[in-house]
């Protein structure tokens, strides 16, 4: 054959090279840089043609196709002698791909290694150093009893900038009911520090022991709190927890 050219590229991508042809462009593959960037390029070609060959765009409907005999053999050697070239033509592309990013390579080093720094404005510019942790004043431990009903609670209270957080033991209590704690202002004012269900069981009686462990807060100050009060949906006062602060 003539020595290849460049437009030898797209036969060879195609498959339409006998075996001479093909192994003399193969050869100079090795020495053009060009060549072996196009054949890159041009690698999706043959998939593209069998994704069209499957989908009856490339050849004839099955009843006019039809092999036997020595027709279905020589079709068959044909498939063969085309996956044994396809094969072959991957590992070229294989090679050929290993070999541009080897010569690309350096030059994209270079580039990293020169560009300067950049530097994400806004996160320079806008980033505001987060508040310092409010203090929380020492915990205090109320407690309060109405004999009436044997209902204790336990309280826990800690103060801090939004207002005072809440830890309750609550015994002594029987269901069915709906409850909540309301923390009385030293002005009179109730603010209401969460609510929740007593079951039938009950929490801290005969039957069911444990008591129950609950959670809360409310927007006041420990010091302008008077008392917490334990009551039912219906507006009774189960017990009431002083603060003797």
């Amino acid at each position: 054959m003539t020595p290849p050219s460049h437009i030898d590229v797209a036969a060879y991508a195609l498959g339409v090279l006998d075996p001479d042809d093909a192994e003399t462009f193969e050869e100079h593959l090795v020495d053009c840089p060009r060549c072996r960037s196009e054949l890159v390029e041009l690698a999706v070609l043959p998939d593209l043609l069998e994704q069209a060959r499957r989908r009856d765009l490339l050849i004839p409907a099955p009843s006019e196709t039809a092999e036997d005999g020595a027709g279905a053999l020589q079709g068959a050697l044909d498939r063969v002698v085309t996956l044994r070239r396809r094969r072959r033509r991957t590992l070229v592309f294989a090679a050929a791909a290993a070999a541009t990013l080897v010569v690309a390579a350096p030059v994209i080093n270079e580039t990293l290694r020169s560009s300067p720094p950049t530097h994400d404005r806004a996160s320079t510019t806008t980033s505001i150093p987060p508040d310092p942790p409010q203090p929380l004043e020492a915990a205090q431990t109320l407690v309060g009893f109405n004999p009436a009903n044997r209902t204790n609670a336990r309280l826990t209270i800690r103060t801090g900038a939004w207002g005072t957080g809440i830890d309750m033991e609550l015994k002594g209590v029987r269901g069915p009911l709906r409850c909540e704690l309301v923390a009385v202002s030293r002005g009179g004012e109730t603010h209401s520090a969460g609510g929740w269900r007593v079951p039938d069981k009950g929490y801290g009686v005969p039957g069911s022991p444990d008591p129950l462990q609950w959670q809360g807060g409310v927007a006041l100050s420990a010091k302008d709190i008077e008392r917490f009060e334990v009551r039912t949906d219906r507006g009774d006062t189960l017990v009431q927890v002083p603060n003797n602060r």
